[in-house]
């Protein structure tokens, strides 16, 4: 079995990076990897559109289930995660020092 994939995702979430990271996400599953981690180490930004695919890609991962979960995720993105309670659909680490 193969093991945890990390992705590291792009400062900006936004609409116009959204295709180019669907494609990295459909790619990165094609070889069902037991668990997918996306670094947001370097995502200060994320819009509605963004937050469209991360909510795409945890669906993709629930029915091949495949564990989904972001990383390192900045306070300020963190706290707009958590006011939309993603948080309660798939764990959300934030930055250690955010």
């Amino acid at each position: 079995m193969s093991e945890e994939l990390y992705l590291k995702m792009p400062e900006n979430i936004v609409s116009t990076a959204t295709e180019d990271i669907k494609a990295e996400l459909i790619q990165a599953l094609e070889n069902n990897p037991p668990a997918l981690a996306l670094d947001m180490e370097n995502t200060r930004y994320v819009d509605s559109m963004g937050i469209g695919v991360l909510i795409a890609a945890f669906n993709s991962c629930h029915k091949k289930q495949i564990e989904f979960k972001l990383l390192n995720v900045d306070k300020e993105v963190y706290e707009l995660f958590t006011t939309m309670r993603l948080d309660q659909h798939f764990p959300i680490h934030p930055k250690e020092n955010s």
